[in-house]
């Protein structure tokens, strides 16, 4: 009955079962690229216009004219007076390669700036030149100024000129721009002899405002210097160091205080030494005991009176003891006795008052040295001090002279430096009048136009589909979403029809409801059949039974494509049952035309039983409506009660088919995903949206369903272009392809039909 699938490469035999599909990722580029492909003729009309834009703007420009001037600019100046010029130069010593090149770069900003330009403008009377700066509009209520005209001219110079480096050289680029070539060639040498002499002056002004400092500070020091030579002449006559040198003073003070001081010392050394000698003979004469002390035995006189006195109390001694008390011989020698004793005290006495002599005249001696030596003393202190006062105002002198000496140098130096006109800038090259214009480039300006008409085509591509993401065909499941395309259904319309119905995006026709239970042997019917082969290889090794079928919003063609799928599933030899689990918009009894007074709700609630609800509406297909609209849709879906029931319906049927309503708009769907082993996503060309068919997808994947594929329904033959490998012909069946769905065609071999029809295969 059905014809059998043959592969396009060629050979009558089945082709081998493509491998279950992978998830697929989307590719950027190739998703760009058909966008871009889609709508090509929008690119090239953007890029014409674009281009004819440009060469307009290019006819109505004023041809434009460039000269440039060169010039050098050095490290430093030439030094005509060799190293002296150091004093002078304002550039001051040879820079290094980091220091000259920040000098350049502010030289490029001074060649480039206001001042060198009002020289210019001044020059030339541009300010005036209504070739150069446009005159006013004629009628204008008030005329610009004399210093508004210039300040005008100053910016149009200031915008046409360009300073430019060479790179790795000392040679700096001056490019003028203007509409008159000669003009162009005299502004640009203007602007180099300009700013050349905007320098010379410059340093000129600097060398005599640095001169006229200089003299009055020269003339400042002078009168310093005298002042403190005279302040140093006044200090000298008041200390009288006109011809003893304060140093001279200052040492002779210091020797002074030396000599007193060892004198003192010497005379205190004495005092003390002759006080030790009274105290010792102080301490001999009271005990009369033990060694006289060294001046009482040391004295001649006192020596011999002891000796004799020695003698005479031994010789008392030995008469005594022979003699009686009043003999003669004994008083005569007691009187002599008597004599030496009081000769010897006196002798005594005479030393004793010759060393307290001396004690006294050491001490006035230590007393007067040392009066002397506080004298000298103050003396070299007072000495000393005027010796530093003397020497700060000699330093002062000093100091004043150097300056002042510095200062007639530099002011030499200055004098002399700005009388010379020498400079680090150098004219290289003059600029001539240029022959050919500058701008515009014809060109250049249509290659620009061609680049950018050909971007801003492809954003305004990109835009539009970033406006209008609608599901145009397969590529749009596969690479923006990464999901499987298992088909790919025409848009049927049947005869007498318009061209193009007008209809909502909520709105279907209903034409392709059962169209493939009608016209069996129509390009609809093999697309099912393409989608039933493609449902049946996605899981081969898996027992897949119930299919729910959804999509993101509503009027998207779940009912047609629950229906159609079915009756193609039941050409097989199969046991189908179509379920309307959509219980607030039932619709598939409408589609077979059949009452809704009993149906899934009441078997349910058990006041029906399965034979009661379900219908035979051809050979191998059921339906199982909905029945009256319960109150509480989600919550029968959810309970124990539809899972039994769909236990039960899985050992009567080998496939069941869920119609469920919208992901997008309630939870039915999410609840339905859970129970079913698989779901299948219908998206309508052309009305599905990317950004709701991506929402439906997270929905489900957020509560673990397992997504099989997409469908992409209601697919317009006019807009082949959006189509998922290309339609081929709805007349007939051979050459038609892109509804394998993983990368194989398939065309009908009308040779075998009836057998196709037979097996379903």
């Amino acid at each position: 009955m059905y014809a059998k699938l043959q592969p396009i490469t060629g050979g009558h035999g089945n082709p081998p079962p493509p491998a279950p599909p992978a998830r697929l990722e989307p590719d950027a580029g190739l998703d760009y690229l058909s966008i871009v492909m889609n709508r090509w003729w929008l690119v090239v009309l953007v890029t014409v216009l674009t281009i004819a834009g440009v060469a307009a703007l290019t006819a109505l420009q004023t041809p434009t004219y460039e000269s440039t001037a060169t010039i050098l600019v050095g490290p430093e100046a030439p030094r005509v007076l060799g190293d002296q010029e150091k004093g002078f130069r304002l550039e001051g010593t040879r820079r290094n390669f980091n220091h000259y090149r920040y000098y350049l770069q502010t030289q490029l900003h001074v060649i480039h700036s206001r001042p060198i330009m009002e020289r210019v403008v001044d020059r030339f009377g541009l300010a005036d030149d209504p070739t150069f700066l446009a005159p006013p509009k004629e009628g204008a209520a008030e005329q610009p100024s004399v210093e508004r005209r210039r300040h005008r001219a100053v910016s149009q110079l200031l915008r046409s000129v360009r300073v430019v480096p060479v790179d790795k050289t000392e040679v700096v680029q001056i490019t003028v721009a203007d509409h008159d070539a000669v003009r162009a060639a005299d502004l640009a040498n203007a602007v180099a002899d300009e700013y050349i002499q905007w320098t010379i002056e410059r340093g000129e002004a600097a060398g005599v405002r640095a001169a006229v400092w200089l003299r009055e500070q020269q003339k400042s020091l002078r009168a310093e210097v005298e002042t403190a030579e005279d302040l140093l002449f006044a200090f000298r006559s008041e200390h009288q160091l006109l011809a003893t040198p304060v140093e001279d003073r200052s040492n002779t003070g210091l020797q002074r205080v030396a000599d007193l001081a060892t004198a003192e010392t010497t005379a205190e050394i004495r005092r003390i030494g002759l006080s030790a000698e009274w105290e010792d003979i102080q301490a001999f004469l009271q005990s009369d005991e033990g060694e006289p002390p060294s001046r009482i035995a040391n004295d001649p006189v006192l020596s011999d009176l002891r000796a004799k006195l020695f003698e005479l109390e031994g010789q008392d001694a030995q008469l005594a003891s022979k003699l009686l008390d009043r003999h003669p011989d004994l008083i005569d020698l007691r009187a002599r006795l008597t004599y030496t004793r009081s000769r010897t005290a006196t002798e005594i006495q005479r030393i004793v008052s010759s060393l307290e002599a001396d004690l006294a005249e050491a001490g006035r001696t230590e007393r007067m040295l040392e009066a002397r030596l506080d004298g000298a003393t103050s003396d070299a202190v007072e000495v000393s001090r005027l010796e530093g006062e003397y020497h700060r105002i000699e330093r002062e002198l000093e100091a004043k002279r150097r300056v002042a000496e510095l200062v007639d140098d530099r002011l030499m130096n200055t004098t002399l430096g700005s009388q010379l006109k020498t400079t680090n800038l150098f004219e290289h090259s003059r600029a001539l009048p240029s022959r050919h214009a500058s701008r515009p480039k014809p060109a250049a300006n249509l290659a620009f136009g061609v680049v950018l008409g050909l971007f801003l085509g492809v954003v305004a591509v990109l835009g539009l589909d970033q406006l209008d993401d609608a599901i145009r065909g397969g590529a749009d499941l596969e690479q923006r979403l990464g999901i499987p395309v298992l088909g790919v259904i025409p848009l049927v319309k049947p005869e007498g029809a318009p061209a193009r119905p007008r209809r909502g995006p909520t709105e279907r026709l209903g034409h392709a409801d059962m169209y493939v239970l009608e016209n069996p042997r129509s390009v609809v019917a093999e697309c099912f059949r393409s989608l039933r082969t493609n449902l049946l290889f996605t899981r081969p090794n898996e027992d897949l039974k119930a299919i729910l079928i959804a999509s993101a919003g509503v009027a998207e063609g779940k009912t047609s494509v629950s229906t159609n799928l079915g009756t193609v599933l039941a050409a097989t030899g199969k046991r189908v049952l179509v379920i309307d689990t959509d219980l607030r918009r039932p619709r598939v009894h409408k589609v077979f035309d059949l009452p809704n007074k009993v149906g899934l709700g009441q078997v349910l609630i058990g006041e029906a039983t399965l034979d009661e609800a379900i219908v035979t509406v051809a050979e191998g297909l059921d339906m199982l409506g909905c029945g009256p609209i319960p109150p509480n849709p989600s919550e029968q879906l959810g309970s124990p009660a539809f899972a039994n029931l769909v236990a039960e319906l899985r050992t009567r049927y080998d496939w069941l088919l869920f119609d469920s309503p919208p992901v997008n708009v309630v939870s039915d769907a999410t609840i339905l995903s859970r129970i079913v082993d698989g779901t299948l996503l219908v998206a309508r060309a052309g009305i599905t949206h990317r950004r709701a068919l991506r929402a439906a997808i997270r929905s489900l994947n957020a509560v673990g369903a397992t997504v099989l594929g997409g469908v992409v329904n209601e697919m317009d033959a006019r807009r082949r272009k959006y189509g998922y490998g290309g339609y081929g012909g709805y007349g007939g069946y051979g050459g038609y392809g892109g509804y394998g769905g993983h990368g194989n065609k398939y065309y009908l071999d009308e040779n075998e039909l009836d057998d196709h029809d037979a097996t379903g295969a």
